[in-house]
């Protein structure tokens, strides 16, 4: 007994002398969080329901929080200066103030910061005294990174560790023109070695992020170290049963966020406890606090607001014209716009640029600001007709709204560009932002911008207005091309192995059929110039074939083609057509007489495909040789396919059947594969085979042409 009552006084004393062994020690980390303030300073309605946020009631509820809690972080997801009306006004500048004096600790630049340019957004960065975090946004010609990378912040003993992260994405939505020279790298490389960088230094990691949903999920899965994510660049719920508090994954990484524009203020309260590893997390309660009618406004940042709201009310009563007729379709007539001014035959904008709006009484300079939400360059393109219609299949399906395209001109319903059919490998002249044509959104490649005067989007719409006083709807937006021309001119040449049957040697006067079987040299011209209107098109052409061979020292032909081609197409419902066509040569021997047939036709085109169509029509032809007529059936099949950098496939059927005199069967069969070597220098193959057949021998001639050589070619359009 007298031992087991000695243990037990031991151990007594081993717990009264020595309490902090056995007590664990506890620490509660709050986080408060906002992402996609979107710039807006002033309370508004919040799913039908009362009006929620603003700035005055914001700061006033970070200032009280912050005041209660023993331990509280401060930090935004980003979108936070823009592009509300108000905040555009002043690029973000008081808003930012308010989040300074609110006491933010860090934020990740969104894609809305950028939209002010990237040398004002450094006079932000500059001005704030709290750090914009993006590990992965660096200089694409130095590498340097452009703003912080993370930081170490120490709130009750606990060393937190804030990196920034922004998706790779956003570079399709940050104006490249305005923000010359901007990278955004890999997220998951980035943080890694900001990871790294801070391993002995901090007790957990807190990272702000602006990307999408699934991005945030890969993260989450390759950095289970990682405690917190604080996210921006959600698409916002439709509602208040949609909220997002707090995901936590396998592993127990947490993700929240906020429905954005500052309804809510996100709050997160971490239990931390201390072992003999270092702090961990406990237990964890996440909430959205609402930023209603009960938080109390700041009188301070209330009249800060109302001071900026007077001098923008000053600027945007001023009335620049009246718009008698309403226009409510404002980024069609956007559109129209662009394509007037710079007379291109389409123009390109994206939704994104513009807010819903009507012009309709007196416009104001405030009209024209809130229509155009983000002001950019408007310059020249030049895009083909695959192009064209990539860009509206992606357009249609594109889940953001702002990312879809309004085009004028270019009807992707009919595949019409000014009521002409479009061509896919015909080039178009394109009016668009210098958003797009940069490649913002990802509709075209990334480029530098074509020599050109800068002119400004809401330039041309205050000249607009200025123009027409009295506005109507469609005033000054009725240009379009009276008529486009185009020309192409093509000289290739290559070695050629002509064959001709015994039964094509025998026909005489016969031009398609003239030459000899050899293995020659062949010079080629094919000019072609047209001329479209909406209502048809009027088209000649220009073919020359000459081949010769060097025999007994000298040189002897071995291939002569002459023909010239005239069209005139009607745009009605069934094409209607009228065309004539010579067949001859340059050279035939003096006893003979110079073979030519004229033909002339008319019938209607048939169109199975986009890239086939063919001539079916009732035609005339008279050989001045032969001296006699034939009525028959023409067909012509036109068959092109365009792939990629410029290669092509093209094939050509021209059939004509005679039925009186001279019984005539006629077949032209043009086949080519090009490919392309340097711009309009390619390598051309051509397999070519004819066939005739008359009551002046009335057995088939056949002649055949395998050609390999060099092509280049000249383009030209004009209206």
């Amino acid at each position: 007994m007298r031992i087991h009552w000695l243990v037990a006084m031991s151990v007594f004393l081993f717990c009264v002398g020595f309490p902090a062994a056995r007590a664990e020690e506890r620490r509660t980390l709050t986080i408060l969080h906002t992402n996609d303030l979107q710039g807006r300073m002033l309370p508004q309605s919040y799913s039908d329901e009362e009006e929620l946020g603003g700035w005055a009631r914001l700061y006033s509820l970070l200032r009280t929080l912050s005041r209660e809690q023993e331990s509280v972080l401060v930090v935004d997801g980003g979108d936070a200066l823009g592009p509300a009306t108000l905040s555009t006004y002043d690029s973000g500048r008081l808003v930012a103030t308010l989040m300074e004096q609110a006491g933010y600790d860090a934020m990740v630049p969104g894609n809305h910061e950028f939209g002010y340019g990237l040398d004002t957004l450094k006079v932000r960065v500059r001005d704030a005294a709290f750090p914009f975090l993006g590990a992965n946004l660096r200089d694409q010609a130095s590498g340097e990174p452009l703003f912080g990378t993370h930081i170490v912040v120490e709130r009750a003993g606990i060393r937190i560790g804030i990196v920034g992260l922004l998706s790779p994405d956003l570079v399709k939505l940050i104006n490249p023109i305005r923000n010359p020279g901007i990278e955004i790298g890999h997220p998951a490389s980035a943080l890694r070695q900001a990871l790294d960088d801070m391993e002995e230094e901090i007790d957990l990691c807190l990272v702000l992020t602006h990307m999408s949903e699934a991005e945030v999920e890969q993260l989450v899965a390759e950095f289970p170290e990682v405690s917190v994510y604080v996210v921006g660049g959600f698409i916002r719920p439709p509602n208040r049963m949609a909220l997002r508090r707090l995901s936590v994954y396998t592993g127990g990484a947490r993700v929240v966020t906020t429905p954005g524009e500052g309804f809510f203020l996100g709050r997160i309260d971490l239990d931390l406890v201390r072992d003999g590893h270092g702090w961990s997390i406990e237990d964890c309660r996440a909430d959205l606090v609402p930023v209603d009618s009960r938080v109390p406004e700041d009188p301070q940042v209330a009249a800060s607001i109302r001071h900026l709201q007077e001098i923008y009310q000053q600027f945007s009563e001023e009335q620049i014209a009246y718009a008698t007729d309403p226009v409510d379709d404002t980024p069609n007539w956007i559109a129209a716009l662009m394509r007037a001014r710079l007379q291109q035959e389409v123009a390109i904008i994206n939704l994104g640029t513009l807010r819903e709006s009507t012009l309709h009484g007196p416009v104001t300079r405030g009209d024209i600001d809130h229509l155009i939400r983000f002001d950019d360059q408007v310059v020249p393109m030049q895009v083909t007709g695959a192009q064209l219609r990539r860009m509206a299949a992606s357009s249609r399906a594109r889940e953001r709204h702002g990312q879809r395209l309004v085009f004028s001109g270019y009807d992707p319903e009919s595949a019409t560009v000014n009521q002409r059919p479009l061509v896919d490998d015909e080039v178009y002249q394109v009016a668009t932002t210098g958003f797009l044509a940069t490649g913002g959104d990802g509709y075209f490649s990334e480029q530098d911008l074509p020599d050109f005067e800068p002119i400004m989007l809401t330039g041309i719409l205050m000249k607009h207005l200025q123009t027409y006083p009295r506005l109507k709807r469609y005033d000054g937006l009725d240009w379009r091309p009276g008529g486009v021309w185009k020309s192409t001119t093509e000289i290739s040449g290559s070695l050629s192995q002509i064959g001709l049957n015994t039964h094509a040697q025998d026909y005489r006067g016969v031009s398609l059929l003239s030459g000899s079987d050899a293995l020659a040299w062949n010079s080629r011209v094919d000019h072609r110039i047209s001329h479209e209107r909406a209502r048809g098109v009027f088209l000649s052409r220009f073919r020359s074939n000459f081949g010769q061979l060097r025999r007994d020292g000298q040189f002897s032909k071995a291939a002569d083609r002459l023909q010239l081609d005239g069209l005139y197409t009607i745009r009605k419902k069934y094409e209607p057509f009228v065309s004539i066509n010579l067949n001859t040569v340059w050279t035939y021997p003096d006893a003979d007489r110079r073979p030519i047939t004229v033909r002339g036709s008319s019938g209607t085109h048939i169109r199975p495909r986009s890239d086939w169509s063919m001539r079916v029509g009732l035609g005339a032809e008279r050989d001045i040789v032969q001296k006699n007529n034939d009525i028959g059936l023409e067909i012509v099949s036109q068959f092109r396919r365009t792939f990629a950098r410029k290669n092509s496939f093209s094939s050509t059927v021209e059939l004509f059947a005679g039925a009186t005199e001279g019984h005539k069967i006629s077949l032209q069969h043009y086949n080519r594969i090009s490919i392309s070597l340097l711009d309009d220098l390619a390598i051309m193959i051509d397999a070519n085979y004819f066939l005739h057949r008359d009551s002046q021998m009335a057995v088939i001639g056949l002649k055949s042409e395998l050609q390999l050589g060099l092509g280049y070619s000249w383009n030209r359009k004009w209206f």
